[in-house]
């Protein structure tokens, strides 16, 4: 008989013994964080190359670097922040060196501009100024914080987030673990609330595809799909429309795409919602 819950399993993630989040290689960190956040599995797994591709892909079409701040809900393990955190610093470092290609070739300026490459730690002083999530899981909260320190990352359900403003509020393919779509409003309305800027919605479950999804992983999954995906453990599914109401209601500008993460055997399933909040 089907016992665990979602929360069940997330509390049963923990770190590899053998890695140490503070002296490994960022690829390295990233690749850990996805593990713990459950991207090793049958049909939701894919490589860093992969993923930072997509991450930077939602970064421009998001204009994230308007952005000096992030929050996610559901942050897991942190992976997406930290993620997010990396192309931030990636981003500004190329727009510190176009203006040190700019000053040298005038004559000065350079070398100040120019000492942020040796910075030891990047990410901290490079990224973004303000990051912040939330998770219910006690292992995973507490991960997200060893991998980010200088984050404000709190244990807590989706719906209690606090109404401290952040310029970008984000979620990753965290909605179809809500237990329904009430939960999921409100959260949604939340979400919106709390963002000065921009709102994410990502990696969401599409109700248009949801035979097709059951299909497929029932064929990958075989006599294990209703232990995986029944029960405490079902998953839920969202209708487009829901989102272009919320975007209305609030005066959000509003993007919604297919998943493009290459190689993601989900992607087929799920669609990106990226939110603007007007003036």
């Amino acid at each position: 008989m089907q016992t665990k819950t979602w929360q069940d399993i997330w509390e049963s993630k923990r770190l590899d013994s053998n890695m140490n989040l503070r002296n490994a290689d960022t690829n390295e960190v990233l690749q850990e964080l996805l593990r713990c956040n459950g991207f090793d599995s049958k049909t939701g797994s894919f490589s860093i190359e992969t993923y930072r591709n997509f991450i930077a892909d939602i970064f421009q079409k998001a204009k994230l670097g308007q952005c000096d701040s992030m929050y996610e809900v559901g942050c897991g393990a942190g992976a997406f922040l930290y993620a997010m955190n990396m192309q931030k610093a990636e981003n500004n470092q190329t727009a510190i060196n176009s203006i040190n290609t700019s000053t040298d070739s005038t004559g000065g300026g350079g070398q100040m501009l120019s000492q942020c490459n040796v910075l030891k730690n990047p990410l901290h002083t490079l990224g973004f100024k303000n990051l912040g999530g939330i998770d219910y899981s006690k292992n995973l909260s507490r991960i997200a914080k060893l991998a980010l320190p200088c984050a404000n990352i709190t244990q807590g359900e989706a719906r209690d987030i606090d109404s401290v403003a952040y310029d970008s509020v984000c979620s990753f393919s965290v909605f179809h673990y809500f237990p329904s779509l009430q939960y999921a409003k409100e959260v949604i309305a939340k979400m919106i609330d709390k963002a000065r800027k921009k709102v994410l919605f990502l990696d969401i479950l599409d109700l248009e595809q949801r035979e097709a999804d059951i299909a497929y992983k029932k064929q990958i999954c075989g006599d294990d799909y209703e232990k995986l995906y029944e029960g405490t453990t079902k998953h839920l599914y969202y209708p487009k429309d829901l989102f272009v109401e919320f975007a209305k209601s609030k005066r959000c500008e509003i993007h919604i795409e297919q998943q493009n993460i290459k190689g993601y055997a989900n992607s087929p399933f799920r669609f990106n919602v990226i939110m603007e909040k007007k003036d």
